[in-house]
């Protein structure tokens, strides 16, 4: 393979992801970014307004499957840690 389409491939990461996350959840299931959770957490600490509307969307279905997409960032790297 020549570096051409291994640079698209890398490109289009984060719609790959989100993607097979997707697929993995299937249509019950539900998908975060980690960087969605450490944003909306950051945002409760300075702000004291909670915003996890996208993390209970789910929530009170009982066998749906949580996927979270870790991107391999150093901060979203360290923030799951």
């Amino acid at each position: 393979m020549t570096e051409a389409p291994v640079r698209s491939l890398y490109a289009k990461r984060e719609e790959m992801l989100s993607q097979y996350a997707d697929s993995v959840a299937g249509s019950s299931g539900s998908v975060v970014h980690l960087s969605d959770i450490l944003e909306d957490s950051l945002s409760t600490h300075l702000y004291e307004k909670p915003n996890f509307n996208r993390l209970d969307a789910h929530r009170s279905a009982d066998n749906s499957k949580r996927v979270v997409i870790v991107n391999e960032g150093a901060g979203d790297a360290v923030g799951f840690l």
